[in-house]
C-alpha cells in the first residue's frame, strides 16, 4: 500500500516537496527504529587487517567499531537517488558514514567505477529498473564541495552534469585503465576511489593495479561487493603481495553482517597513510 502512495506523490508533487515527505517517511520507517535499536544492541563487522602480524591498525579499529544496525543520513541520500549501497542487501553507507563524516565539507575529488548499467548484455547489469549514475549523484549531495568522477564499460550511460564527469573504462584492460587516468579532468589524483564495477576478483585486482597509485596521501580506496567465495583469494594476495608492495597503506577486509545477504556484503578498505 505504501509504495503506490509514494509513487503517486512522486509523480504529482514538486521534487523538493516530495523529498521532504520522503524524509519524514524514511525517518519514521528506518531512522528512528534503527537508531533506537542501535542503542540496545550491536552488530559489528568482522575485520581483518594486512599484514596479519601487524599489531595495530587505526583503520581496523575504526571499521570494527561500526554498528551496522544504525542508519545514517548517507543511507537516506543513497537510497533516495536509487543506489543499493544502503538499506537492504548492503550496508556500505554505514561504513562510509564512519569513514567520511569529517570530510563532507571539503573540496574532495571522488571517483567511482561502475555507473549501474541497465543493459543485459553488460556484465553485472543492474536490471531494467537501473538508475545509471545514482551513486554519483548521491556522492554529489554528500560532498557539496567535491568534484565527482565516474566510469563504466557501457558507453551509452555516460553523462556530464554539474560537478560530475564520467568516462569509458574496461577494468580488465590495462590500456583502457591507463587511458582513463590520462584524461585531463582526471589529472591530479583522487581522495576517494570506489570500485563498484565488474564484481570479480580478477577485475578488482586489475583495476587496483592500475589505479592505487592515483590515490592521494590520506585517501581511501574501496572495493565493494566482494563475494564470500573470493575472500580467501583476497586474504592471500593482501598478505603475500599488496601489504609488502605498499607498506605505507593499510588494508582491511570488512565482512558486514546482514540477514538478507550472506554472499557479497563484503568490502576491502585501503587507506594510504603517506
Amino acid at each position: 500500500m505504501i509504495a503506490p502512495i509514494r509513487e503517486f506523490l512522486r509523480k504529482n508533487l514538486p521534487a523538493q516537496a516530495y523529498r521532504s515527505i520522503d524524509w519524514v517517511w524514511w525517518t519514521g520507517r528506518h531512522y528512528l527504529p534503527r537508531r533506537g535499536a542501535s542503542l540496545l544492541s550491536r552488530r559489528n563487522p568482522k575485520v581483518q587487517s594486512f599484514p596479519a602480524k601487524k599489531t595495530a591498525s587505526k583503520l581496523k579499529d575504526q571499521l570494527g567499531s561500526i554498528n551496522v544496525i544504525r542508519v545514517t543520513k548517507i543511507c537516506h541520500i543513497m537510497t533516495w537517488h536509487g543506489s543499493d549501497k544502503g538499506i537492504g542487501r548492503h550496508d556500505y553507507t554505514k561504513v562510509y558514514s564512519a569513514l567520511f563524516h569529517s570530510l563532507q565539507d571539503k573540496p574532495l575529488r571522488l571517483f567511482e567505477l561502475g555507473l549501474g548499467s541497465g543493459n543485459p548484455s553488460m556484465p553485472f547489469y543492474m536490471g531494467e529498473n537501473a538508475k545509471p549514475g545514482a551513486s554519483l549523484r548521491g556522492w554529489r549531495e554528500v560532498f557539496p564541495s567535491a568534484r565527482i568522477f565516474g566510469a563504466d564499460l557501457d558507453r551509452d550511460i555516460l553523462f556530464q552534469e554539474n560537478r560530475i564527469s564520467t568516462f569509458y573504462c574496461d577494468q580488465l584492460d590495462q590500456t583502457a585503465i591507463s587511458s582513463l587516468w590520462s584524461q585531463p579532468e582526471m589529472q591530479g589524483g583522487m581522495d576517494i576511489i570506489i570500485d563498484d564495477g565488474y564484481h570479480s576478483f580478477e577485475a578488482n585486482i586489475s583495476f587496483l593495479d592500475g589505479s592505487l597509485k592515483h590515490l592521494h596521501p590520506g585517501g581511501i580506496y574501496i572495493v565493494e561487493d566482494i563475494t564470500r567465495g573470493a575472500l580467501e583469494e583476497w586474504r592471500t594476495v593482501l598478505e603475500n603481495t599488496y601489504s609488502h608492495r605498499f607498506p605505507n597503506h593499510e588494508f582491511v577486509l570488512v565482512e558486514l553482517p546482514n540477514a538478507m545477504n550472506n554472499d557479497d556484503n563484503n568490502m576491502l578498505v585501503i587507506r594510504r597513510n603517506t
